[in-house]
């Protein structure tokens, strides 16, 4: 889907706002996959949008993903506690936490994604 400017509205404060368009496009895509069951709630939809910066087929590759990390690790899934994914972090096998902080204070993880 070739996205327009139109397809983005760009709001007062500079922000932006997706269109119906985008949103149905998406739906399309999740509801021709025979694979993919999800929800196709504009609001659920939307998430996966502006994670993949309003790009619609991004946008369905990153929900192909999400689903397909849901079926592989459900285990991780289940965990509601934040404190609960400590030991999956300590275990160095998704990533790994840096000695120094960000100037915020805040614990830095590198993540090694594919692996």
């Amino acid at each position: 889907m070739v996205v327009t400017t139109s397809d983005v509205a760009v709001l007062e404060d500079g922000g932006r706002e997706a269109s119906p368009v985008l949103v149905e496009g998406l739906r399309k895509l999740v509801e021709a996959d025979a694979d993919l069951v999800c929800p196709v709630t504009e609001e659920f939809l939307l998430r996966f949008l502006w994670a993949a910066d309003l790009d619609v087929k991004k946008s369905y590759h990153l929900l192909q993903e999400y689903f397909a990390a849901r079926r592989d690790f459900p285990d991780v899934f289940l965990l509601n506690n934040p404190h609960d994914y400590l030991p999956i972090f300590k275990s160095n096998e998704l990533g790994f936490e840096l000695n120094e902080r960000d100037p915020l204070g805040r614990r830095i993880f590198v993540a090694r994604i594919g692996k």
